[in-house]
């Protein structure tokens, strides 16, 4: 029985993204936020319980991609289209979002036949990109000035689109949080990363998991470039 408790979580994951999607086209984007909230972290914990009950399976395996395609691929897509729609009505572009499901399915897929990723991922988790995105939906009108001005431009939109999906495709290596043991040497930039996190979230609030994101990836790239240096 025990080796199902993984398998279970990881269907609370697929069941909140779903309700969280049901909640964007709602118009009700707090809640729904909350659920993906609750997404992140069954997703985390499916894979801790796998570990601590010697449960890893290749069914929870694929399990747990069709669940991530759909809350941390299907609903930034819908999150992003949603608000795109909201700031330019006749935008003939914001289907565009939903390249971003598309980049995420494929950075899973990838993720399914790569063994090499269990300290340090290549490109972007999809997780991440959930975060980043579900923090759009903490804006509320009216918006943060300078948010304001590039939400004002589709070009905005589709920079941002583009980015993402090519940072959830590339193999730009990215740290895990991952932490095999505690001293400073070897976790420095987990560290740094924890503490500016921290920061962060208390000067900028609502705004902070979109922020943290953007320094997850600014680290990961100064990491990738100063070893190669």
């Amino acid at each position: 029985m025990t080796k199902w408790i993984p398998n279970i979580i990881t269907g609370l994951n697929l069941f909140a993204g779903c309700i969280a999607s049901v909640l964007v086209f709602s118009g009700q984007p707090a809640q729904a936020f909350l659920f993906l909230g609750l997404a992140l972290l069954a997703d985390f914990l499916d894979g801790t319980a796998a570990r601590l009950l010697n449960a890893r399976s290749e069914l929870g395996k694929q399990l747990d991609s069709l669940a991530d395609v759909v809350s941390f691929g299907w609903l930034p897509g819908l999150i992003v289209y949603q608000i795109w729609i909201q700031q330019h009505p006749d935008s003939q572009w914001a289907w565009s979002a939903f390249l971003l499901t598309v980049a995420t399915a494929f950075r899973l897929a990838k993720f399914n036949l790569d063994p090499d990723q269990s300290y340090e991922f290549k490109g972007l988790a999809s997780p991440a990109s959930a975060l980043f995105f579900g923090a759009w939906l903490l804006l509320s009108e009216p918006l943060p000035g300078i948010i304001s001005f590039l939400f004002s431009h589709q070009l905005f939109f589709a920079s941002v689109v583009l980015l993402f999906s090519y940072l959830l495709l590339c193999n730009l290596p990215m740290f895990s949080l991952k932490i095999q043991h505690l001293r400073w040497v070897g976790n420095e930039i987990k560290i740094i990363f924890v503490a500016t996190s921290v920061v962060l979230a208390i000067a900028f609030q609502l705004l902070a998991p979109a922020l943290v994101i953007l320094l997850y990836i600014f680290l990961s790239l100064i990491q990738h470039l100063s070893k190669r240096i």
